[in-house]
């Protein structure tokens, strides 16, 4: 058994890899795209992938908060029973946030970018992103058997 976790975890790695890979060349395609961000729905990022805004960019946030805000500002949202909450975007001085909630899947997906970035060109790209994703999900049920 422990043999076929490693090879599973060693396949995850791989994929990880083909992952932040794919996600690099998504960046390189959206103009003033600065990063992506896989966290899981605690905030626990899973895949950082782009250049890491730090606070002296006058961003004044933690890279690995943001899930966690998202989580809670979902769940305030939804109070307001328009329905599912799928994206909230948060538009600041030099930053723009996109933070979309894959419902199907365990995970949260934020997206960086200054604020010329084209927030509808991002919003046509999470399918893609999606199904890059399922190779994840798939290993992760592979591990809870």
């Amino acid at each position: 058994k422990n043999k076929n976790r490693n090879k599973v975890m060693n396949n995850n790695n791989e994929r990880e890899q083909s992952i932040v890979y794919h996600l690099n060349k998504i960046i390189k395609r959206v103009p003033n795209l600065l990063s992506i961000i896989v966290s899981d729905r605690e905030g626990v990022p899973a895949i950082i992938s782009g250049v890491e805004i730090e606070e002296d960019d006058n961003s004044g946030y933690a890279n690995y908060s943001l899930s966690t805000v998202f989580s809670v500002a979902v769940e305030q949202a939804i109070k307001l029973t328009f329905g599912k909450c799928n994206k909230i975007t948060a538009f600041y001085e030099n930053l723009v946030f996109v933070h979309v909630n894959l419902h199907d899947t365990p995970f949260v997906i934020s997206f960086i970018g200054t604020e010329e970035t084209n927030v509808g060109y991002i919003y046509t790209i999470i399918p893609e992103i999606k199904s890059t994703l399922q190779n994840i999900v798939s290993t992760i049920s592979l591990l809870e058997m």
